[in-house]
């Protein structure tokens, strides 16, 4: 446990609150979070989560635009089923290539395919919750819970909490947003 470890996981949980609850802020943590925890992944040989990273950055800017195109009380919806069942597929088979690439072409790599699949998963997940989709939530519950089992492995303890706290944040959040929708 670094002191670096624990700001990324006091960022990281005000980024999954303050998502939750619709605040723009949100957005600004989320890049804040995943910069110190690239630099933390990429130490432990975890490059797909290092790689996620710089995609979350990506991604908070373009949630950024995207929940501020929109009115100040919008509305989480739900996903059609096609929607999600292409979604699983891209998943797999994105995640999947992913942990090929990185067994084949770095050294030291950890749980290259389970490690690539669950990068896939967070980069779905990221994209609905940027297009307002209650189901990011519940996709989410299932990507930490696995992350709480690789970061234990990888002797990464405190991220393992994190990711266990994100399983009820996640929880938490799905309920706001099916409450006030």
């Amino acid at each position: 446990m670094s002191t670096l470890e624990i700001i990324g996981v006091i960022l990281s949980i005000l980024g999954v609150v303050f998502t939750a609850q619709k605040k723009m802020i949100a957005w600004y943590i989320n890049i804040l979070a995943s910069l110190v925890y690239g630099y933390i992944f990429y130490e432990a040989n975890l490059y797909a989560d290092a790689e996620l990273q710089v995609f979350f950055i990506g991604s908070a800017i373009y949630g950024i635009f995207q929940w501020s195109k929109n009115q100040k009380n919008w509305q989480a919806t739900n996903s059609q089923f096609k929607s999600l069942a292409i979604g699983f597929i891209l998943t797999l088979s994105t995640g999947s290539l992913l942990g090929y690439f990185h067994q084949q072409f770095t050294q030291n790599v950890s749980f290259p395919y389970f490690d690539g699949i669950l990068t896939a998963a967070s980069i779905w997940a990221t994209y609905l919750a940027a297009h307002q989709k209650r189901e990011n939530w519940i996709i989410w519950m299932v990507i930490d819970a696995l992350y709480v089992l690789m970061y234990i492995y990888k002797d990464l303890y405190l991220t393992a909490g994190l990711y266990g706290l994100f399983v009820v944040l996640a929880w938490r959040g799905l309920f706001k947003w099916k409450v006030e929708s």
